[in-house]
């Protein structure tokens, strides 16, 4: 996996989590080839079983 460009912002595992387990959705932000910015909101689920 490539490294993180700024480490400074890095976060420890079990605080990410925390956040995961808090939130409703998300958003995918990125940017397009033109450099237009943009974001996809998604439902995430963390678990083992779905059904």
């Amino acid at each position: 996996m490539k490294e993180m460009r700024r480490e400074d912002r890095a976060i420890k595992e079990e605080e990410s989590m925390a956040i995961l387990d808090t939130a409703e959705y998300g958003v995918l932000s990125t940017f397009s080839e033109q450099g237009e910015v943009y974001g996809v909101p998604l439902s995430f689920f963390i678990g083992k079983n779905i059904f």
